[in-house]
């Protein structure tokens, strides 16, 4: 079966190390936010609250921080459609209170302060409320104080402006392979740029090489041999070898198709005749 959700795979596989969430949080938190949590305190927890049926459009992570000295979380909601959702304050809504339904059967006497964000990678601009009040039609504000209310912060990966530089290498790789969102060209034309991120003081990731080679498989269509090759350019042999690996065995579990799947079936029966 073809990998349905790649940029779920590419955003708990880079998000899920607490080196790169620590990134996140220290490079895109206000600072206000970040002068009162800890980061080095992350902690990833196991529960997802995004049901399989909106699996497809939604990718979670719950970290736990301690903000001010006590037990607080940081809920990260990953929107992998091709335009915003103006439900999609009720859908943190739900996730939030999924979560303070464990908390509570936990025994813990309070609810945890929960900080909801947004990342979206769409090219359509977010146009709705950031704010679920918003969404509710008062018309006095008397009475305001009986609706549910928080605001959640909104990263929106290919709006002018977005800053990833600062970031930890593989935070910055996914946040611009997101941000190509399937557009080959500009995928070649940053190729190098994104290899050269892999190649660090403390050597070559090859298993977020494997991670980063799958996604593009899936999201993009590009030649294989210029991929490969200029893997190996600019990491090194292994490196091109583990690619072409990975795309075999990707092809022979029937996981992708297209114009990839010809390229990679022609070379594996071209070994063959060899």
């Amino acid at each position: 079966m073809k990998l349905t959700n790649p940029h779920d795979l590419l955003f708990k596989e880079t998000l899920s190390h607490k080196e790169n969430a620590i990134s996140f949080l220290q490079n895109y938190l206000p600072t206000e936010l970040l002068e009162l949590i800890d980061v080095e305190s992350i902690t990833l927890e196991k529960d997802s609250f995004v049901t399989e049926q909106m699996r497809e459009f939604f990718s979670d992570l719950l970290y736990q921080v301690e903000i001010l000295g006590k037990v607080g979380y940081v809920y990260l909601l990953f929107e992998h459609k091709s335009y915003s959702d103006a439900e999609i304050s009720l859908q943190l809504l739900q996730y939030m209170l999924e979560c303070w339904k464990t908390k509570r059967k936990q025994k813990e006497s309070k609810l945890p302060l929960i900080i909801p964000i947004v990342i979206y990678h769409s090219t359509k601009e977010w146009d709705i409320p950031i704010r679920l009040k918003d969404l509710i039609e008062v018309e006095e504000s008397c009475l305001l104080k009986y609706l549910p209310d928080f605001e959640y912060l909104l990263y929106e990966l290919k709006k002018p402006g977005f800053e990833s530089r600062k970031a930890i290498e593989n935070l910055r790789i996914m946040f611009e392979l997101f941000r190509y969102g399937g557009d080959d060209q500009e995928l070649l034309e940053n190729l190098e740029k994104i290899l050269k991120l892999l190649k660090t003081g403390q050597g070559i990731d090859y298993q977020f090489l494997q991670t980063v080679t799958i996604y593009i498989l899936h999201v993009f269509e590009i030649d294989m041999a210029k991929y490969t090759k200029e893997v190996t350019r600019i990491l090194s042999f292994e490196g091109g070898e583990m690619v072409m690996t990975t795309a075999q065995r990707l092809f022979l579990e029937g996981k992708i198709e297209g114009e990839a799947e010809g390229k990679i079936k022609g070379k594996i029966e071209g070994e063959a005749e060899g």
